[in-house]
């Protein structure tokens, strides 16, 4: 009895190894980037579908070890299917979904019959105790050398409570300082590369900053492609993180910047309108918890990564719905007049767009979700930063008519990166937007600055900051 005890303990924990494995593999990978709670539903349910698969087993072969044998294989199957499709389409080029899922599920069942029919049952508690050992030592050591990213991770979420609670004491507040805005679009390419690369002349965004007396460089760099490092620098108004600083170090310094404590201590409420995590977990505007999770260049979250190896791959979309309705919550929210501060208020606005994932076109029209990443077609990228632009207007309008006294940066962090297609040089990569609205009537001369040395520039002007033109970092 102990032994059939022990046999369908070893089994059942085989079979949850295995469909733990590519779930906590894939965590361990990013957990700098991405918390648990994002992989947990898909966990449970990879769980859940083995424990099924195992007892299912037990009821039409009876024993525990073969059952968990054969259960982790299908299971196997079942998380990798679409790297096994691979292989079969590059030998039989003609194969379809619904050949390869027949071809693979009649091998998997020849295999089961084979374990069932002839495997003696010692060899099968053996192969499951060896599993259970490699997976039990992989999820080990994965666990362990990613220890430091989690650590790292829970300790930037702590530091990021305690600057919370010290950002509520303000002071000096007057209602006599002009408000000022900081409007980051990501990956809202200049007016000289959109020219250059897509043929485009922005012309409808060049006219109502012309319009409106904004000061506008064309000839901006900055630093590095990645948002990450531009924008840590950018809000401690300093260069002191590069590629090499870890992710979690960066977040620590992005969500508690420099610039937010000089403004407080010049007298400035600080707010943040933000339609993911990036800047702050306090946005102006509550998003929806799916829309938060760490995301790939291409938009998909670990969980759409993980369900797109699988046997249901062709009928899983991935719907960008959730990041959208929480990006026009910002818009509306930034549209309403009642956004607009009374006075002394300092506000920045992180929209996560026209960045990839490509989700509309120009009127603002779903696309397709295969053309999320589809950087080969110039009009996906187009469509969508010529939308980009209409709700930048009508959000800067709104600023316009109702605060025409505040002082407004209008920036973006990088131009279009088309992540490795060759045309994309690194001149054009490192090209923000760059403009400054200074109260209506003052002209700026920004021609050439970064973005960071831009937003020092202005400080000097507003606050009386001594601050000094930097030089930009290089390799």
């Amino acid at each position: 009895m102990k032994k059939h005890i022990k046999q369908q303990f070893v089994s059942i924990l085989l079979v949850l190894l295995a469909a733990a494995f590519p779930v906590a593999f894939l965590y361990f990978q990013n957990a700098e980037e991405a918390a648990f709670k994002e992989i947990y539903p898909v966990l449970l349910g990879f769980c859940g579908v083995g424990i099924l698969l195992y007892f299912l087993c037990r009821v039409i072969i009876k024993s525990p070890a073969k059952s968990g044998v054969i259960s982790a294989m299908f299971l196997a199957i079942f998380a990798n299917f679409s790297l096994i499709e691979v292989v079969l389409t590059a030998i039989f080029p003609g194969l379809k979904y619904w050949h390869t899922a027949s071809i693979i599920l009649v091998i998997g069942l020849h295999i089961a019959y084979v374990i069932w029919r002839f495997l003696p049952e010692d060899i099968s508690v053996d192969i499951s105790k060896a599993v259970c050992s490699v997976f039990g030592v992989l999820l080990l050591a994965n666990g362990i050398m990613s220890t430091p990213k989690i650590v790292r991770r829970v300790q930037a979420e702590q530091q990021f409570i305690e600057n919370r609670e010290l950002s509520h004491e303000i002071s000096h507040r007057t209602d006599e300082k002009p408000n000022v805005y900081l409007f980051l679009f990501d990956e809202y390419a200049n007016f000289p590369q959109m020219e250059q690369q897509y043929g485009y002349d922005n012309r409808i965004l060049k006219n109502f900053l012309a319009e409106n007396n904004f000061s506008v460089s064309y000839t901006s760099q900055n630093e590095s492609n990645h948002t990450t490092t531009i924008v840590t620098n950018l809000v401690n108004l300093d260069y002191v993180v590069d590629e090499t600083t870890p992710d979690s170090q960066k977040m620590i310094l992005r969500k508690s910047g420099a610039l937010f404590s000089l403004m407080r201590e010049k007298g400035y409420h600080v707010q943040i309108a933000d339609n993911t995590e990036f800047l702050t977990n306090d946005s102006l505007v509550k998003r929806d918890a799916s829309s938060t999770a760490a995301l790939t260049l291409e938009g998909e979250k670990l969980t759409d990564l993980l369900l797109r190896r699988t046997i249901i791959y062709p009928f899983y979309q991935i719907k960008h719905t959730d990041a959208f309705n929480d990006l026009m919550k910002m818009v509306d929210y930034v549209c309403n007049p009642e956004f607009i501060p009374s006075g002394d208020t300092f506000t920045i606005v992180y929209m996560y767009f026209p960045h990839t994932p490509f989700i509309v076109d120009a009127n603002g029209h779903e696309v397709l979700t295969g053309h999320a990443a589809d950087w080969d077609d110039p009009q996906y990228y187009l469509g969508q930063y010529q939308y980009a632009t209409k709700i930048m207007i009508q959000m800067l309008d709104n600023i316009l008519e109702h605060d025409a006294d505040a002082v407004i940066l209008l920036q973006s962090d990088h131009g279009a990166r088309g992540h490795g297609a060759a045309e994309f040089t690194w001149e054009n990569m490192t090209s923000p937007l760059n403009a400054v609205y200074y109260q209506g009537d003052t002209q700026l001369d920004i021609e050439g600055l970064s973005t960071l040395n831009t937003l020092r520039y202005v400080l000097n002007r507003l606050i009386a900051t001594d601050f000094e033109m930097l030089e930009l970092p290089t390799g």
